[in-house]
Parts: C-alpha cells; sequence; structure tokens
C-alpha cells in the first residue's frame, strides 16, 4: 500500500480497529450508501495514518514517489534476454511536505464523498418520513369522504362505523 488515498482494501486483512470504524458506519439507510461511508472513513484513517508517518520524518528527506527503468533487450538470437540492459532509470521524489500535501488533497476529496453519502441518507430518511406522512393524510381523506373507519389489524376496510 502506498499511502491510503487509493489503496485496495481487503477485509479479511483489517486490523480489528480498522473493522470497527467500518462497523460503526450508520447502519439507517440503504446497505450500500453505509458500507460506502464505512469504506470512505476507512480510507480517512489510512491516510491520516500516513500524514502521521510523514510528519515524523525529517523535512529535507526524499521520498521516492515513482520509478521508470527503460531497459533494452540483451545478446542477440538464443543469448537474448529481455530487459538485460538498462538505458535510463528516472526516479521521482518529494519531500514529506509535499506528500502530505497531495494526501490533504485526498483527504478533502473523501470528505466531500462522505458528506454527499450523508446527504444521501438523510434524504432518504426525509423521503421516507413525507411519504408516510402523506399516507396518513390520504387515509384522512378517505374516511372524510367515505365515512368508514378501518380498524387496525382488522383486515374489514370496508367496515362503516358509527
Amino acid at each position: 500500500m502506498k499511502d491510503g488515498a487509493y489503496a485496495t482494501i481487503f477485509f479479511d486483512k483489517l486490523t480489528p480497529e480498522e473493522k470497527q470504524i467500518v462497523e460503526n458506519a450508520p447502519r439507517n439507510s440503504t446497505e450500500l450508501t453505509s458500507h460506502e461511508i464505512g469504506v470512505l472513513l476507512l480510507r480517512e484513517k489510512y491516510i491520516l495514518d500516513k500524514i502521521k508517518e510523514y510528519q515524523a520524518l525529517p523535512p529535507d528527506q526524499m521520498i521516492t514517489s515513482s520509478v521508470m527503468d527503460m531497459r533494452v533487450p540483451g545478446g542477440r538470437g538464443k543469448r537474448k534476454r529481455d530487459g538485460a540492459n538498462q538505458q535510463i532509470g528516472m526516479y521521482q521524489k518529494e519531500t514529506p511536505a509535499q506528500r502530505i500535501l497531495q494526501l490533504q488533497e485526498a483527504l478533502n476529496k473523501i470528505h466531500g464523498r462522505i458528506l454527499s453519502a450523508a446527504a444521501q441518507m438523510q434524504k432518504k430518511e426525509m423521503d421516507k418520513l413525507h411519504l408516510e406522512t402523506e399516507q396518513q393524510q390520504l387515509e384522512l381523506l378517505r374516511i372524510r369522504a367515505t365515512g368508514e373507519i378501518g380498524e387496525p389489524g382488522d383486515g374489514d376496510k370496508d367496515a362503516v362505523h358509527e
């Protein structure tokens, strides 16, 4: 794992603390949205852990962020070996401060996604409450129009009560 921003997460390899983060995600809306929040909170933890690691490094220490190694085939005929001769090796390095800034950008994106998922959950809950209110209003209108009051659990909605 590089630093958590785009890491692949394997749930069978999580520590108990990491599993707790996923399990503590809100579960009062669809499973998909709450699962997404759990994963995002886990990614947030990975990034914050990596930021702490970079903050502990000396500010002038260089961190290799990418390596490009260009090679050419070595030998001819039966003695040919692909990639035997290195032509150019390029290494991109960054300071801990540069890496922290990149991680903070990724963290901001994750926070935005968490807020978006939470807003989805809230909208679904509000829609559910609105639907229940509309159903109650329709039932009251039906009672006013027909004079029929159905008993809860009775199953006989056509009974007329006087």
